[in-house]
This record gives C-alpha cells, structure tokens and sequence, in this order.
C-alpha cells in the first residue's frame, strides 16, 4: 500500500478574488464572460466537493469513506483508503486542510446545494445565479461571541475583512433578481451587527 504524507492529500483550492471580479464586471456590463464564468463555476464546484470529502471524510481522489478517521483523537492513529490501496496517519490528513477553511463547518448545507445545483443549470443566468447565492450565504446567524462568516471564506481567498470589502466591490446588472440583492444586503447588516458586537465587547 501507498503512504500518504501531507503532501499527497490534494484538495482544491479557494478561487482568486480577481477571476470573480472580473466575472462580475462582464456580467454587470451586458457582456457576460461565458468561459469565465464556466471556470469559476466548475472552479466552485470542486472546492465544494472538497468541503464535502473533508467534513465526511472521504478520500480525495475515490471519495470512499476514509478507515479509521472518525476513530478518536489520537494524531498517530492510522488511517486508510481500502479502495485507492494507501495509509497514512491522521495528524498528516489533518495539517492537509486545518488552515484553509476546508471544513464545512454551519454552512455546510450551502454547499452541499451548490453541488446540487450546478450541474442542473441550463443557461448563462442558472449559472450566475446560483454562483451569487453561495457567495452570499451565511455560517448561519451571529454565534455566541458575537462573530458572522460568509461562506464565501470557504471559497474565496483572503480574510474576513478583506472578504467583505471585495464582496461590495462586486458590480451587479439592473437584471440581477431583487432576492439576490437582498441575500447581499442581509449580508453585510449581519456583519455590521457582528463587527458593532466584538467592538463593544472589546472595551
């Protein structure tokens, strides 16, 4: 059998704030970037795929369920994929994710939507549309401490504050649904409401 390291745990990885910049501006513009658009998509789609093959632990490359993962604490535990013939040891599956918000954590059911969404879209706009909503999706509401995470930090890279400032970068078209403008708009009120809530624990 193969020993997997760190190294040889391969996730997708969270899309660049520029490539969804520029989708957005050539939607907003009349002149939708269709290949573009394709790309986040599918782009989207596999870091959504890979937040479900870590919060279910499944083996990244059969998706069968990973042995010996759910089996304690212990980080020397072995662990294996009894279809893909490879081991490993669970801190080394661990430290593959633990620091890039692979986890699906309170959003994880937008995420399984986006997986079952997407490939059932038939046009450009099914697309757009539906790239929107998860991008504006909520880790729930505001939690004990005070702190709210779009989902869009599971897919998109940078930090909450940076995600919030690029979200509002984003340009919307006059046929954008009013359901997806609220879904932005409720967004950004809970998140002030969060940011007004650690200020004043704070003092």
């Amino acid at each position: 059998m193969k020993i997997y390291e760190t190294k040889d745990f391969k996730w997708a990885r969270r899309l660049s704030k520029n490539d969804i910049y520029r989708l957005y501006k050539s939607e907003a513009s009349g002149l939708l970037d269709e290949e573009l658009l394709d790309e986040v998509g599918i782009g989207f789609y596999s870091r959504c795929k890979t937040i479900k093959q870590v919060t279910e632990r499944l083996c990244p490359d059969c998706s069968e369920v990973i042995q010996g993962a759910f089996d304690g604490n212990n980080p020397d535990r072995q662990i294996s994929c009894q279809n893909c013939q490879w081991i490993s040891k669970w801190k080394y599956y661990h430290r593959s994710f633990k620091t890039d918000r692979i986890h699906g954590g309170r959003a994880y059911k937008y995420f399984l939507a986006y997986l079952d969404e997407y490939p059932l879209c038939k046009t450009a706009r099914d697309k757009i549309l539906v790239i929107d909503r998860l991008m504006h999706y909520l880790h729930e509401d505001i939690d004990d401490e005070g702190s709210v995470t779009p989902a869009a930090m599971n897919l998109v890279k940078g930090k909450r504050n940076e995600i919030r400032e690029f979200i509002e970068s984003l340009a919307y078209s006059g046929t954008m649904p009013e359901q997806n403008r609220r879904l932005r708009n409720e967004l950004f009120r809970k998140m002030d409401k969060s940011t007004e809530i650690e200020s004043k624990s704070q003092k």
